[in-house]
């Protein structure tokens, strides 16, 4: 009860808090100045232009995200098992999707971000039996459930009305695991890794390929799909001075060869995301000098270019704190943090979102930080910001569910967000 009643109040202090902030792409739409949010344009059945989050410009020139032919504002959610449930905890059944989509309708939650493949690929069952290899036990031998059930989600949100970035390898280390446990049997010297990711003739560059081209086989005539996302922070294990297993190089080829793939099959072109978290404070130096001295702002914006290659054109930043520092300008607050964001995302002609950020979980149940988080992204027109995380039950780590103080307080504070987003003038 005592939890409720913070968690309300904390909701009542964000909406005032929130009403007193300052508040090569397409032609810039002819709205603006004009007020429209983007998700109810979207799904109006009159609706017949391009499927998904389209790059487009503002009227001064600078990369924003289209959807529905105006530029996106929302916040929404990730929902981390939303497809791995149905192997994880639902023996390859779709009874814990029809639920999640279920609340996630009736809480007018926009947007989902998901885990769209398995995170374990070797064979590690002897040391921990939940490692058994879901590469090889769900996707190679139950295929055809395993894309069935991928397609029946997309079809319960266009019926709901719920956008989804699937990220296609969230666990990206588990392709070379996978690689290996599957070519060793034949060729006992084989090993596939990580720094091999896209690399031409490499196993990883095949697999990568083919993957990706299946995923958006079966969802991109799917209205639901907003975009694709490579996978989850994987900016955080390259060029780690001392280990050399992984390189920015590598990440950089796997990440082109991601976003190619998508730009060929999908008819409709939608944004292709990284799914990186905040750049490490020494990221370039990582990438140059193998240490861990802190980066300028200018070599921020260096390394984002590098592990951004063209056609990959939605930078992602995942914040849990006012850690951002630089060598040049010293530490960043959040609104701080924020801004220099979306600069460098300006300078090189792309658009950058929140995939992650501060939950009420996440923030030991600090609702003050959390609203603030919120205010922010609003008052700054972050485009997209995706909180962490709700997961049926509570099983995915940090997460929340419904019908609990946590629950509640984000599904309320999203609705009212949104709301004020829908506010926002088009520029």
């Amino acid at each position: 009860m005592k939890k409720s009643l913070v968690a309300a109040i904390a909701i009542l202090l964000f909406g005032a808090a929130l009403t007193s902030c300052d508040d090569k792409n397409k032609q810039p739409s002819s709205n603006v100045g004009v007020a429209e949010y983007a998700p109810e344009k979207y799904w109006q059945d009159k609706y017949t232009g391009e499927l998904g989050i389209q790059m487009g410009k503002s009227a001064h020139g600078s990369a924003r995200m289209m959807l529905g032919g105006v530029q996106l504002y929302t916040t929404g959610l990730n929902v981390y098992d939303f497809f791995a449930q149905s192997w994880e905890r639902d023996n390859m059944g779709t009874n814990r999707i029809d639920r999640v989509v279920e609340i996630l309708a009736e809480n007018k939650v926009p947007i989902v971000r998901f885990n769209c493949s398995p995170f374990y690929g070797g064979d590690d069952f002897e040391r921990n039996p939940a490692r058994v290899n879901q590469w090889k036990l769900y996707y190679e031998q139950q295929k055809e459930k395993y894309f069935a059930n991928l397609e029946y989600l997309a079809k319960k949100c266009d019926e709901n009305h719920i956008l989804l970035i699937p990220s296609v390898f969230w666990a990206i280390g588990s392709v070379p695991a996978y690689l290996t446990s599957k070519y060793q049997a034949s060729d006992p010297d084989f090993y596939e890794a990580t720094e091999d990711l896209g690399r031409v003739g490499s196993k990883s560059y095949e697999f990568i390929r083919t993957y990706t081209q299946e995923v958006i086989g079966v969802l991109k005539d799917h209205k639901c799909v907003a975009g694709w996302e490579f996978g989850n922070e994987f900016n955080l294990s390259v060029d780690i001075p001392g280990d050399g297993k992984w390189s920015g190089n590598s990440l950089a080829r796997a990440s082109k060869l991601f976003a190619d793939t998508c730009m060929e099959c999908d008819p409709h072109h939608r944004l292709v995301m990284s799914g990186y978290s905040i750049m490490r404070n020494s990221q370039y130096n990582q990438y140059t000098l193998g240490t861990w001295t802190t980066d300028t702002y200018d070599e921020y914006v260096k390394i984002n270019k590098i592990l951004y290659p063209d056609p990959m054109n939605g930078i992602s930043e995942h914040i849990y704190g006012e850690d951002r520092e630089f060598a040049d300008l010293g530490k960043l607050n959040l609104t701080q943090t924020v801004i220099r964001l979306k600069e460098m995302a300006s300078s090189l002609n792309k658009v950058c979102y929140v995939g992650e950020f501060i939950g009420p979980v996440t923030s030991n149940g600090n609702y003050d930080v959390v609203n603030k988080f919120y205010s922010c992204f609003t008052a700054q027109r972050v485009q997209i910001s995706l909180n962490w995380a709700y997961s049926l039950g509570a099983s995915t780590e940090y997460s929340y569910k419904e019908d609990t103080p946590q629950g509640d307080y984000i599904f309320q504070i999203i609705r009212q967000t949104n709301v004020k987003m829908g506010k926002i003038k088009q520029d």
